[in-house]
């Protein structure tokens, strides 16, 4: 009887808090307990902890393999004549070279910024393929196997199917990250939804951040970086308006990017940094501008995972600024890097977006709209001595970037050229 009573009491024990974790996953409870949710259950232990991956940057460069999604072939989404794919590995350099100049780093790139694979890469892609399906398939089989031992299955966002190939690959990026130690794989995309057409501008904005999901053997790591990454965006960016998007951290089962079937040892972090369509994205010189400092907060965001402060940029923590405002900005005007440049120096004057408005209301996004007029208005106020004076008598804020804005724009934050 005693032996059964045992029984009956960790049984009640393990469903008490399996359901209060299911609970907790089901209605994106922040952490109704995590601690609960590691108790019910990883199916696979964890492989890497967050407390090795900080200890090896005491004492060691850490390893980041940035993957820049997609590549020439299958080239991920459109937005007419601007392709994801190249988008992807435009970032990917920025990003590359931000990690290249810091000492605590040892920095690779599966494909380099004109889309190529790197060398390496397709090395060993080619000269490993049965070992790499043969990984893709044990790692497949171990999945099923915790399935057939009652894992739930759990995924918030529906995923288009990867092609074949395309599957190997991120296979052969797993495998080759698990055999080389690397500590962090960090993949790059840009987003979309189902039924849009290529050439129309789509309803959603902001970015994303896909995670392990809970139970996969590099979650807790893979989220505690994600989530320094995701408060560091949010100073400057609204994550997305995409209902099963929204918490900006989104845990997933189904993509072998950060590894699905536990393929994955180490960190594996996917960021979608926006729509193909947003406005930074559709003009080539705002959109140079704005990958760099799409790159910066990431670079950012993971040195303050870390605990370490990322080198300023000439004084900043943006790459939009210092910038020299040489021409009129009024509502409308087709000056997008000029906007975008407008917009952070706004936000540095704790004048953007306007009062009472987010960057859901009023993203950087290099549109002279009303929301950077209210904010010019705000900042010609602020400065009217020396903005809205003259012949004696103080002139209203009007929201035009004039000869006056502009010279004291250029005075706090112009880069004296």
């Amino acid at each position: 009887m005693r032996k059964i009573g045992s029984v009956l009491i960790i049984f009640v024990v393990v469903l008490f808090f399996s359901f209060f974790a299911y609970i907790g996953y089901e209605y994106n409870l922040p952490y109704v307990g995590s601690a609960l949710r590691y108790v019910a259950g990883p199916f696979f232990a964890e492989r890497v902890t967050p407390e090795q991956i900080l200890a090896n940057y005491e004492t060691s460069k850490v390893k980041i393999l940035i993957v820049p999604g997609h590549d020439n072939d299958s080239f991920g989404t459109q937005f007419k004549e601007t392709k994801e794919s190249q988008m992807n590995a435009e970032l990917g350099q920025e990003l590359f070279e931000f990690f290249q100049k810091d000492n605590k780093f040892e920095i690779y790139a599966t494909r380099v910024k004109n889309g190529d694979y790197s060398q390496w890469f397709s090395d060993y892609f080619e000269l490993n393929r049965k070992e790499i399906r043969n990984f893709a398939e044990s790692s497949k089989k171990q999945w099923y196997q915790a399935i057939e031992q009652g894992m739930p299955l759990n995924n918030q966002v529906e995923h288009n199917f990867a092609t074949v190939d395309t599957a190997l690959k991120l296979y052969a990026i797993n495998k080759w990250a698990n055999e080389n130690n690397i500590e962090i794989v960090f993949h790059i995309h840009f987003n979309d939804y189902p039924g849009r057409k290529f050439n129309q501008i789509g309803e959603y904005t902001g970015f994303s951040i896909y995670i392990p999901e809970y139970q996969l053997p590099n979650h807790r790591a893979s989220s505690e970086l994600a989530e320094s990454l995701k408060n560091q965006m949010e100073k400057y960016f609204a994550a997305s308006d995409l209902p099963a998007e929204s918490s900006a951290l989104i845990e997933d089962q189904e993509l072998i990017a950060v590894g699905s079937n536990a393929s994955r040892d180490g960190v594996s972090v996917l960021v979608e940094y926006g729509y193909i369509y947003e406005p930074p994205f559709r003009n080539e010189e705002a959109r140079e501008a704005m990958f760099k400092e799409l790159a910066y907060q990431t670079y950012i965001g993971i040195k303050n995972f870390f605990g370490d402060a990322a080198p300023p940029l000439d004084n900043y923590e943006t790459a939009l600024l210092p910038y020299s405002w040489n021409n009129h900005l009024k509502k409308g005007a087709d000056a997008p890097k000029d906007i975008l440049s407008l917009q952070m120096a706004l936000r540095k004057e704790g004048l953007y977006p306007p009062a009472d408005k987010t960057f859901d209301d009023c993203p950087i996004n290099g549109l002279f709209g009303n929301c950077v007029f209210e904010s010019v208005k705000s900042f010609q106020e602020k400065y009217a001595d020396e903005i809205l004076a003259g012949n004696g008598k103080m002139e209203k804020a009007g929201g035009f970037a004039g000869p006056k804005t502009l010279a004291k724009l250029n005075e706090i934050y112009g880069d004296g050229e």
